[in-house]
């Protein structure tokens, strides 16, 4: 556990690569923490990463990957999401600072582990469709945004907090 926060601390600190100014094809990089719970057994503590484009205003299309701790069986089990990443922003007010997102998540979740009895390992994936929805907060001119959200999925839901250059 001690290791997935000092990851999670290292990538919401880490510098920008470019500060996002809205303007049509302009990279944009997502740094999330995020926790998921799926079924009542498990649940899983990601830290994500999804850098793309953002054509305009309103979208953004990236590619999505991190690493993730089953919360309940952290020896056991770990997760890497490997997912295209579409948003959907709807500015609010005559600033257009701040926004409103809506997202979609799909692609794959490989997970690795080992079976309790016998300690053998295994590697396991399955498809990752998610709708996400949420706020962007402006923390400056030209700095960074918060973003502050959740998602739903076939398996669970999740929330999420992070930060958008």
């Amino acid at each position: 556990m001690r290791k997935l926060l000092l990851i999670v601390t290292a990538l919401l600190f880490a510098g920008s690569v470019h500060a996002r100014t809205g303007e049509a094809r302009a990279l944009q990089v997502n740094v999330t923490a995020r926790y998921d719970w799926y079924f009542r057994t498990e649940s899983y503590c990601n830290a994500c990463v999804s850098a793309g484009c953002r054509f305009n205003r309103e979208n953004y299309l990236g590619l999505e990957t991190g690493f993730g701790i089953d919360t309940h069986n952290p020896n056991n089990y770990y997760s890497i999401p490997l997912l295209a990443d579409y948003i959907h922003y709807y500015p609010l007010g005559k600033s257009d600072k701040h926004s409103v997102y809506v997202g979609a998540e799909a692609g794959l979740m490989l997970y690795y582990g080992q079976w309790t009895q016998d300690q053998k390992s295994y590697l396991d994936y399955i498809l990752f469709p998610s709708g996400k929805i949420g706020f962007d907060f402006s923390l400056g001119n030209k700095g960074p945004h918060l973003i502050v959200g959740g998602q739903i999925n076939f398996w669970g839901a999740g929330a999420t907090l992070g930060l958008s250059f």
